[in-house]
């Protein structure tokens, strides 16, 4: 488990938001219209994306008009709160948690 420290990274916040967002919801549409958009606007998202890969799908199809991108989230409730056996889950984490650490503002 990351320590309260790993937590209150902002890219571990981020993180920990978009998998609660993805529980709640199961989806994010890229439209500025889906509550969640804001969240695959953020600079965060590309990170989260290439570290995720395959767990996120992406799917493109007609929603009352155009075609839009849909994204969804396989095992968000897991990657929130890994179990002790869930070593993908974990692994993910950890590689969020490093990441987060590289990107740390530092104090002046």
């Amino acid at each position: 488990t990351s320590s309260d420290e790993d937590r209150d990274l902002p890219l571990v916040r981020y993180f920990d938001r978009l998998c609660r967002k993805f529980a709640r919801q199961h989806q994010i549409r890229a439209y500025s219209s889906d509550e969640a958009y804001f969240l695959i606007q953020d600079s965060f998202w590309d990170i989260v994306l290439d570290i995720l890969g395959k767990l996120i799908e992406q799917d493109t199809r007609a929603a009352r008009g155009p075609k839009n991108i849909f994204y969804r989230l396989t095992q968000p409730e897991e990657l929130l709160n890994p179990s002790a056996d869930d070593v993908e889950s974990r692994t993910l984490r950890a590689r969020i948690v490093e990441r987060a650490r590289e990107i740390k503002p530092t104090n002046s």
